[in-house]
């Protein structure tokens, strides 16, 4: 099963109980409402890809359209939609999210399907105890949350799979164990009551750097040469800004796989990946890739940064 355990029975009998109708009424108006806000945030912040955008158009519209459904709900309940101090579940699944591209959005998308997961698990528990029509409409919303629950999951395993360059080394079809390591990590956090920033978090940069003829706007995550914008995806930026973050130093490639995919090499192939963005980063920056100037290899070792011109950070 998805979820590490079932919802206790406590809750269920809770949930059932009549005098709790207005509680349960309310907490899932926040939590359709809360969904929402999540599907918008995402579309907001990742406009480059268009899967995405078009899943998470669609879950916002369903989620508010399920919010409208329980006010009414509770319109003829004569329940008054007041506050409610949410739980800490949200919070808690939320705070084991890695704060660096491309881990964050893979965490994201992990978080969601355990919510949608859960809300899904939740409805099909309570809805039995419910009157008929309260149960009905309980039910009817399984259909809905269980596509979100499969929305966020591939596009979970998806991002997943394109940060470990999926098309490049890993064997097909592709196997989500990484993916499934990081839902555990999540879920052991959550089951500490904390959540443990990781040992080496890459700081937001700050201001620009100019290297050479490139500027990078670590800000914007942008990079231009002169009026030439460079697209770099979340991963290639991520490591770019990782390299010169310490102009100079040698950063080994198991530190680079570890800080931007999350994961300690278990296998020399788990290298590979680290090898394959830096060729594709190269390309994209260097004039003559085949003889780099910008990133230099240490052999046997990893990588490092070598500025072409003064690093000014600004603003």
């Amino acid at each position: 099963a998805f979820l590490p355990c079932a919802t206790p029975e406590a809750w269920v009998d809770a949930a059932a109980d009549p005098e709790n109708l207005g509680p349960l009424l309310v907490d899932h108006a926040n939590c359709e409402k809360k969904a929402a806000a999540t599907a918008l945030s995402l579309m907001h912040r990742y406009t480059d890809n268009a899967t995405l955008l078009n899943k998470m158009s669609r879950l916002a519209r369903e989620e508010l359209r399920h919010f409208e459904q329980v006010l009414k709900i509770m319109e003829r309940h004569g329940i008054h939609y007041g506050p409610l101090s949410a739980s800490r579940y949200a919070q808690g699944l939320h705070a084991g999210v890695r704060r660096q591209e491309p881990g964050r959005l893979t965490d994201t998308l992990v978080v969601g399907a355990l919510i949608e997961a859960r809300s899904c698990e939740r409805f099909a528990r309570v809805a039995p105890h419910l009157d008929s029509d309260l149960g009905d409409f309980y039910r009817s919303l399984l259909k809905s949350e269980s596509r979100h629950f499969t929305d966020y999951l591939r596009l979970a395993r998806s991002v997943a799979g394109l940060d470990l360059g999926a098309d490049d080394y890993l064997p097909k079809p592709f196997s989500p164990k990484e993916l499934e390591a990081r839902i555990a990590t999540i879920l052991r956090r959550v089951g500490r009551g904390t959540a443990e920033v990781e040992s080496r978090e890459i700081p937001t940069g700050q201001g620009v750097l100019r290297l050479g003829e490139l500027v990078v706007d670590t800000n914007r995550r942008q990079v231009n040469r002169g009026a030439e914008r460079i697209n770099l995806t979340y991963t290639e930026f991520s490591l770019l800004e990782l390299l010169f973050r310490d102009p100079g130093r040698v950063v080994p490639r198991a530190e680079i796989l570890e800080q931007l995919w999350g994961y300690p090499p278990r296998r020399a192939a788990d290298l590979r990946v680290v090898d394959v963005y830096v060729a594709r980063l190269r390309g994209k920056l260097e004039p003559d890739p085949r003889n780099p100037e910008l990133i230099l290899t240490v052999r046997g070792i990893g990588y490092c940064s070598q500025r072409m011109g003064e690093a000014a950070a600004t603003g």
